[in-house]
C-alpha cells in the first residue's frame, strides 16, 4: 500500500493535535479507508503483521484472559464482559472457522477477505489503548481486539505482557527510515 505524502502529513498532524482521536473518526474525516489511516500513523504507534499469520495470531489471542474485550468492525460491535475469552478457531482451507456458539458476529472468516493485520498502540478517548486490528482487502475493519483495562483505565498488566510478546513475535520489523528533515513529530513524511 503506497500512501500519499499528503495523507501521511494529514494523519500525523491530526494525531499530534488530538492523540486520542479514533482512527475510524479520522478515516471518515479524511474520506479514506481506516487501514490507510493506521498505516499513516507515526511508526511508534503501529506495527504490521503478515496476513498469513492470522491463524497463529488468533490462536494466541484466544488464550488471553481478559477482563473486558471489545470487538468492533463492519459487522457490528460485541463486548465480552468479565470472564469472557475470545473463541478459538481453526483454518479450514481458505477460511478460518471460529468455534461454534461464539459471541462474534461472524462464524467464519474467508481469509481472502483479510487485507492487513496491525498492532496499534495509540491513545483512545484520553486513555492508553493497545489493539490488534484486522482489515479487509478494501482497508475497512473486519474487527479489532482491544486489550482489557484495569480499574485505573490502563491496559491490564497480564494482557499487556501477552500483547507485547505477540507483537514481538509477529510484527514485521520497520524498514530503515529516511533521515527526518528535522520537523516536529516527523511530519516530513519520512516513514
Amino acid at each position: 500500500m503506497s500512501l500519499s505524502k499528503e495523507l501521511i502529513l494529514s494523519v500525523r498532524r491530526r494525531v499530534a493535535a488530538d492523540p486520542g482521536i479514533a482512527t475510524a473518526e479520522l478515516a471518515a474525516e479524511l474520506k479514506t479507508p481506516e487501514a490507510e489511516v493506521v498505516t499513516a500513523l507515526p511508526l511508534e504507534m503501529r506495527r504490521h503483521a503478515k496476513v498469513e499469520d492470522f491463524a497463529a495470531i488468533w490462536s494466541r489471542i484466544a488464550t488471553w484472559k481478559h477482563t473486558r474485550v471489545s470487538i468492533s468492525g463492519s459487522n457490528g460491535a460485541v463486548s465480552l464482559l468479565p470472564g469472557g475469552a475470545l473463541p478459538p478457531g481453526r483454518q479450514e482451507g481458505a477460511s478460518f472457522r471460529f468455534a461454534a456458539g461464539c459471541a462474534l458476529p461472524l462464524e467464519d472468516l474467508p481469509l481472502w477477505r483479510l487485507g492487513s493485520i496491525w498492532f496499534v498502540a495509540k491513545p483512545l478517548q484520553g486513555e492508553e489503548s493497545l489493539s490488534v486490528r484486522f482489515f479487509n482487502t478494501e482497508g475497512e475493519p473486519l474487527f479489532s481486539v482491544y486489550l482489557a483495562r484495569d480499574n485505573a483505565g490502563r491496559p491490564d498488566l497480564e494482557a499487556r505482557r501477552s500483547y507485547e510478546a505477540l507483537r514481538q513475535e509477529y510484527a514485521i520489523p520497520p524498514k530503515p527510515r529516511a533521515r527526518c528533515k528535522g520537523c516536529k513529530n516527523c511530519t516530513c513524511g519520512a516513514v
